[in-house]
Order: structure tokens, then C-alpha cells, then sequence
């Protein structure tokens, strides 16, 4: 159980119906970028945890992707965690038997219809892929562990991949990307 949902939700309603309205402005096929910016410690995590919990209850097929960002972070790390996040969705979203088995096939079909060669560019183990692929039973599908790691890749052409497979998926499932702590 997570801590919003022990947790009396106060103040930030503002906020939340604002967050909510992009949402639904989103889903309704008018794609939305928001940022939730503040000091350290007021909140934004725990608003966005709240966010998440309604649009679960209003849309149960959403999927929702997150990946954090460091100081530390390397250029691709939040957007490789969201990928690694998509295909073991249950860690965030707690999406759990066939629909997990669902996000994780469109997730891995759509992988392998742009370019499966491109996940290792962001340092997703291809051998991880492939095991995740075996162990849900994903048949038709290709093997990923004769894929070999593009060199000499533009940015833009890194770019293009990731924004292709993201398109690809929320073609299927209501989706939100999350970047936490993004400086």
C-alpha cells in the first residue's frame, strides 16, 4: 500500500484538478507536457502519487512509465528507466497477470517493429529482454539476443526510435511518462 493512500490528502486540490484536467485533455487527444516544479519538501512527489491514484480509479487500462533523474544521470538514464519500467510494468503501476502480460507484449512487439537493435543504446540488458520475453511466453516473437548495438548513432536518430516506440504504445493503452526530479 502506498503512502497516499493511508495518508489524508490536504490542501493541493488546486493543484490536482489542474493536473487532472491536462490529463484528461491529454486522453482526449491533445497531448500534454507538464511540469510540477517547487522547493524540495513541499510535496510534488506525494501530489503526483495522489494524481496517479485517480487516474487509476477513473482509467483503469492506464499505464503509467517513470523514470528518475540524478545528478548523477547519465544522458538516456531517466528514459531507459521508463523502458525498463514499461517492461516490467508491475514495479510502478502494480499491473499484475494479463495485462501485465499485455503492456509487456505491445511494449516488446513494438520494440521489435522499430528497431530492437536500439535497446541496447539504452543500456537495457538484450538478454534481460529476451528472458522477460521467454518467461511470459511471447510467442512470434524474434530472438533479441542476435541483436547487436548500433555504433555511430545520432542523437536524432535515438530521438526518433524513442519517440516512435512511445507513440506506438500509448496507440494502445492510455499512457504517462514520468520524469522525477528532471534539473
Amino acid at each position: 500500500m502506498s503512502q497516499t493512500e493511508n495518508t489524508l490528502f490536504v490542501g493541493r486540490t488546486e493543484e490536482l484538478d489542474q493536473l487532472l484536467s491536462f490529463a484528461r485533455e491529454a486522453f482526449s487527444g491533445k497531448p500534454q507536457i507538464v511540469f510540477v516544479t517547487g522547493e524540495a519538501g513541499i510535496g510534488k512527489t506525494y501530489l503526483i502519487e495522489r494524481f496517479f491514484q485517480i487516474l487509476k480509479a477513473e482509467m483503469p487500462d492506464i499505464v503509467i512509465a517513470s523514470g528518475q533523474c540524478t545528478i548523477e544521470s547519465a544522458s538516456y538514464l531517466p528514459f531507459q528507466s521508463i523502458l525498463e519500467d514499461l517492461l516490467d510494468s508491475k514495479k510502478q503501476i502494480k499491473v499484475t497477470g494479463e495485462k501485465l502480460r499485455l503492456v509487456v507484449d505491445v511494449v516488446v512487439d513494438t520494440i521489435w517493429d522499430v528497431g530492437p537493435d536500439m535497446i541496447g543504446v539504452f543500456g537495457i540488458p538484450i538478454k534481460g529482454v529476451q528472458k522477460l520475453v521467454d518467461k511470459l511466453g511471447l510467442r512470434g516473437k524474434k530472438s533479441f539476443s542476435e541483436t547487436i548495438i548500433p555504433k555511430d548513432l545520432s542523437q536524432v536518430q535515438i530521438f526518433g526510435w524513442y519517440t516512435k516506440i512511445m507513440k506506438d504504445i500509448s496507440a494502445q493503452f492510455p499512457l504517462v511518462l514520468f520524469l522525477d526530479d528532471l534539473h
